[in-house]
């Protein structure tokens, strides 16, 4: 599979005769993506807490933490609540024809990285080190200003490629002190 990683500088739009042809139940989809992660986890598996330190409960929220510490160089905690905003960003911005939510900075959200792609044959999302050195090797991020950050949150969306219709992915993580 193909992918490329955009800069959130970018947004990304479809043609209308794209969007026209949308399942029915692609929020559906979404949703599901949202809450089970994208390699179907249980819902079961939602984020619990080792003694007094929060661990993602999907395979996907573990593999985000590990990237986010490996290549921002920072003990980063994992936060639930940052990563259901996370991950409700991310599906706004697939359900609005796969372009990058507006994202507000706020007491609970002091930084942001958006990652997004779209491909003809796209039907799983790329890894989170993949996401990561894409972020790494562009002008428009830079990752050491997110050191400072003490939680992160990270969630996905996609839109699995059909007959006619592209498939796209946004990934969201949020920061905060």
């Amino acid at each position: 599979m193909k992918f490329i990683t955009i800069p959130f500088s970018l947004l990304l739009a479809l043609t209308a005769a794209e969007t026209a042809s949308i399942s029915k139940d692609f929020n559906e989809q979404v949703l599901e993506t949202m809450l089970r992660g994208s390699k179907g986890d249980k819902l079961s598996d939602m984020d619990r807490f080792d003694g007094r330190v929060p661990i993602p409960g999907t395979q996907r929220g573990k593999d985000w933490l590990s990237s986010n510490q490996s290549f921002i160089k920072s003990s980063l905690q994992w936060n639930g609540s940052l990563k259901q905003k996370a991950a409700a960003y991310a599906s706004q911005g697939v359900s609005n024809n796969c372009q990058f939510p507006t994202i507000t900075l706020d007491q609970s959200v002091n930084g942001q990285l958006m990652s997004g792609g779209m491909a003809t044959n796209m039907s799983t999302l790329p890894s989170t080190d993949q996401i990561f050195q894409g972020w790494e090797n562009s002008k428009d991020v830079d990752l050491q200003s997110m050191s400072n950050m003490n939680k992160v949150g990270c969630g996905d969306a996609i839109r699995k490629a059909s007959s006619g219709v592209m498939g796209c992915f946004i990934s969201v993580c949020l920061y905060s002190f």
